[in-house]
């Protein structure tokens, strides 16, 4: 069984900031507001073609739209999870020497990597939606969840939040090591996945929180506006490089479970 500390997580993050904010800030603001400006540019268009044309455009353009979106999304997300584990390694130098090691293939996969992942939650939303319609079809439970509803509306929409939260949730913290694994260098989306389902096996739970804390974090970092954005993103994205590499540092003292398929 795997295992981490959230606290040496964020122990070593906060010393890593501490000590390198130099380094950490300018890199994060670089891609922050890169980010920002190219989403800015894919995503406006958007809103621009339905305020004035009432339309989205044709199905072609929506498809385009998402692909690049999809790949800015890769590239952020690569250039990132290199930029932490830098950190968590020592290796991190010098501002140019951050961004080496991305290559087109790496970007590709991990595009496949971010469709494979989105296409297991939609499954699980899928089995959740049978699920739900065989109650209320064969269980009579319609009636009831109806009623349920009116009278206890605060629950009845914390429950329906928990259920669209859940898969994905569930899959992303199976699963989500992946893309760091990737960024490591393992040539394979299967084989980065597998990993990351088995560096998390017995520690969902725990990460769950951790992913609370990291939440918390950023809504406190937002609520700060850029500043404290500054602050909280390399807290969190260093902390979460941290876990990834504990956890490889336990599977690889524990070598049974390495060998067990936890897919």
């Amino acid at each position: 069984m795997s295992y981490f500390s959230i606290k040496e997580a964020f122990k070593f993050s906060w010393k890593t900031f501490s000590e390198r904010w130099a380094l950490l800030i300018p890199v994060i603001a670089l891609l922050f507001v890169l980010n920002w400006i190219i989403s800015a540019i894919i995503s406006p268009g958007l809103n621009w073609q339905v305020a004035v044309l009432g339309t989205t455009g044709s199905p072609v353009s929506m498809l385009a739209r998402s692909l690049l979106s999809l790949a800015v999304s890769a590239i952020f997300t690569a250039l990132a999870i290199r930029v932490c584990l830098q950190f968590v390694d020592g290796t991190a130098k010098n501002f140019s020497a951050l961004f080496k090691g991305i290559t087109p293939e790496m970007l590709v996969r991990l595009i496949g990597a971010t469709i494979v992942v989105n296409i297991i939650a939609a499954i699980g939303y899928v089995i959740l939606g049978i699920i739900f319609a065989l109650l209320v079809q064969f269980g009579h439970a319609g009636p009831f969840l109806l009623s349920f509803a009116f009278t206890y509306p605060a629950i009845a929409v914390i429950l329906v939040t928990l259920a669209v939260l859940l898969p994905i949730l569930y899959v992303y913290i199976r699963f989500g090591f992946g893309f760091f694994a990737l960024v490591d260098g393992e040539p394979s989306i299967g084989k980065s996945l597998l990993e990351s389902s088995q560096l998390t096996q017995g520690v969902r739970w725990q990460l769950l929180w951790f992913m609370v804390i990291c939440g918390g974090i950023l809504l406190l970092g937002t609520i700060a506006v850029l500043i404290g954005l500054l602050i909280a993103l390399p807290l969190v994205g260093v902390a979460g490089a941290h876990v990834f590499r504990q956890l490889e540092a336990n599977r690889n003292l524990n070598p049974s479970v390495k060998e067990e398929d936890n897919l």
